[in-house]
């Protein structure tokens, strides 16, 4: 990942192509360091949620009593 920044920064001969090989590139890591830590976890966790909650009735949340 850091080692493609100075390659998107270059101004010297045959930058233009690298640079459009090396954006997407510096995106998708970025995307997929992301995706990783935060996205598929908490997918994880509402998935195994979902079906602890079906498995166990007994686990999900009840509804609070009428106090008024």
């Amino acid at each position: 990942f850091i080692g493609l920044v100075p390659v998107m920064l270059a101004t010297g001969t045959g930058s233009d192509t690298m640079k459009r090989i090396a954006a997407p590139l510096v995106a998708g890591m970025f995307t997929s360091f992301i995706m990783e830590l935060v996205v598929y976890p908490a997918i994880y966790f509402i998935w195994k949620w979902h079906f602890e909650v079906k498995e166990h009735p007994a686990l999900s949340p009840e509804p609070m009593p009428d106090l008024g």
